[in-house]
């Protein structure tokens, strides 16, 4: 077995050195993906000064005066009169301001009457006006490479015209669930079968991380089965098989794999949950066979497949926060611990409580998580108190 950290590594590597190649789509299509080149903005922004409100444009000279009303600035109408300092203008919201305009009176602290207004005493220079490139100068960095296109980034695009984007794309993944016990969910089982939890599982989790192309299939536990099904997934980047990769009879997709022409690079992992994890490649394609208990599966897309999706998308990989444990915690075994936490703010500080299931298929105490805490190898026990690594779960709050 290796370490969890050099087991990472290695999906790492085979990630980053097969990173999927940025393609040219339309900006509105880009959701979750990352820009392959930094966005510039091609004007200053906003491109006038740029009044704020529903008002008049004035000098500060007209505090506390009456002075005629001589014109109005609407939004997308050039050539507004200039204010002075015996007239203002009228002016509405997200229209220029007129050459000569010092502040923007709001309506409701002006008196309008017969083609007059009547200021307050008090004028600020520059009041409810947004300065000609106070957002953005013509030339500079508005996004930097790598971000993540998000709503707010295809509203950002638009407004610098921006009808394509150079981004990294997410890759494909298909999910083969196997074993001759698991049945799709629907009516109830009988007593030797179980439903499918891991197939629906593992599909939210790789949406969640924005992957789009997930296809889905259940396998039966014969040699035949796995092989027509990898065939059947040559689609993808990335295949994630659950179940049958331990030291069982049936545990075939070892085997399955070599015979699938791939490349086993390492098999169990001095982990807990999930220590018969698997990771071959074939070519830039990669293969993951995580256990078939439900935790186990769980860290291991967490933590490696998620991981590699990531990095081949050009995505940031999740960061570790420290905190405080706040439950007394101890194991029997030496491996690294991967634990199930509940993660809230408190005193300024991280509160890491975990969050200990009946077992590894305990998915009804899981449910309560929305962090894993990352126990080094060999420390049997932590007291309330002691600093604490975790990783907040995606789609988790």
């Amino acid at each position: 077995m290796i370490s969890a950290d050099e087991a990472l590594a290695l999906v790492l590597e085979h990630a980053r050195a097969h990173a999927s190649a940025p393609i040219v789509l339309d900006a509105g299509s880009a959701l979750g993906l990352t820009l392959e080149e930094p966005l510039v903005a091609d004007r200053d922004y906003p491109p006038f000064d740029r009044s704020v409100m529903d008002g008049f444009a004035v000098r500060i000279a007209h505090a506390g005066r009456t002075v005629p009303i001589r014109g109005e600035s609407r939004p997308g109408v050039a050539g507004a009169p200039s204010p002075d300092d015996d007239g203002c203008i009228e002016i509405m919201t997200g229209a220029p301001c007129p050459l000569g305009t010092e502040a923007v009176v709001m309506k409701e602290e002006v008196r309008k009457e017969a083609g007059v207004a009547t200021f307050p005493p008090g004028i600020s220079r520059g009041q409810n006006i947004v300065s000609r490139g106070s957002e953005r100068r013509s030339g500079e960095v508005v996004l930097p490479k790598g971000a993540v296109i998000t709503p707010i980034t295809v509203a950002l695009l638009a407004t610098l015209g921006q009808l394509t984007v150079r981004a990294r794309p997410l890759p494909t993944v298909a999910l083969l669930v196997t074993g001759d016990e698991v049945v799709a969910a629907g009516p109830l089982p009988t007593d030797v079968e179980i439903r499918d939890s891991n197939g629906p599982m593992l599909e939210a989790m790789a949406r969640a991380i924005g992957v789009t192309r997930v296809g889905r299939q259940s396998v039966r536990d014969t040699p035949v089965a796995l092989g027509a099904a990898l065939e059947a997934a040559s689609f993808a980047d990335v295949v994630v098989l659950t179940g049958g990769v331990s030291a069982g009879n049936y545990d075939l997709v070892p085997a399955a794999l070599v015979s699938h022409g791939a490349t086993v690079v390492f098999h169990k992992v001095r982990q807990q949950p999930g220590k018969p994890i698997l990771f071959a490649t074939k070519g830039a394609r990669m293969f993951f066979g995580l256990p078939g208990t439900p935790l186990g599966c769980h860290l291991g897309f967490h933590r490696y497949v998620g991981s590699a999706l990531r990095s081949m998308a050009g995505k940031a990989l999740r960061a570790e926060e420290r905190g405080q444990i706040a439950l007394a915690w101890s194991t029997k075994s030496p491996r690294r611990q991967f634990v199930l936490a509940k993660v809230v703010r408190r005193d300024a500080a991280w509160s890491v409580t975990p969050v200990v299931p009946m077992g590894s298929s305990d998915l009804f105490t899981a449910w309560e998580a929305n962090a894993t805490m990352n126990v080094p190898e060999g420390t049997r026990e932590l007291p309330v108190g002691a600093e604490v690594t975790f990783e907040w779960l995606d789609g988790a709050s």
